[in-house]
């Protein structure tokens, strides 16, 4: 297993923003970073060096990803719902909770802890990393970042 350090600390300094501080801006943070990150290096690298959820599903070991595709075009389309539920959720949040930044941190949180949840279960259910490779929101959102900025 690679050394793993960058992802432990970037995941204390999540846990430190969202959970100690209560900052509910958090997952932009996060979002924000690892946009960057893709841009500037031209590659996922923030997926398997940096992320929380990833480093938590590496730690937790798991099935190869070799079983996993068998899930790709029911799983693909999945993810692309998975996608725009999750986008209007935080469109919604911003909207209903505009003045409340404790609501806000509340329902952001709670997006943020039922991924990790969903994340952990994917893992059991399908294998590793399946969450990573089809669901998470983050990953379509760098998809486009390298398709951007590889032309």
């Amino acid at each position: 297993m690679k050394n793993k350090t960058k992802g432990w600390l970037f995941f204390g300094v999540v846990f430190a923003t969202v959970c100690v501080f209560r900052v509910w801006y958090g997952i932009f943070l996060i979002f924000a970073y690892a946009l960057i990150e893709t841009a500037l290096r031209k590659k996922r690298s923030f997926c398997y060096d940096t992320c929380p959820i990833g480093n938590l599903l590496d730690f937790a070991g798991g099935n190869s990803p070799g079983r996993l595709k068998k899930y790709s075009k029911k799983a693909n389309f999945a993810g692309w719902v998975f996608f725009s539920v999750y986008v209007a959720f935080i469109i919604f949040v911003l909207v209903v909770f505009a003045g409340n930044g404790g609501d806000k941190w509340y329902n952001f949180f709670r997006l943020m802890a039922g991924s990790v949840l969903l994340a952990l279960l994917a893992d059991i259910v399908f294998g590793k990393r399946f969450w990573c490779i089809y669901m998470c929101p983050l990953s379509r959102l760098m998809k486009l970042v390298l398709n951007f900025v590889r032309r």
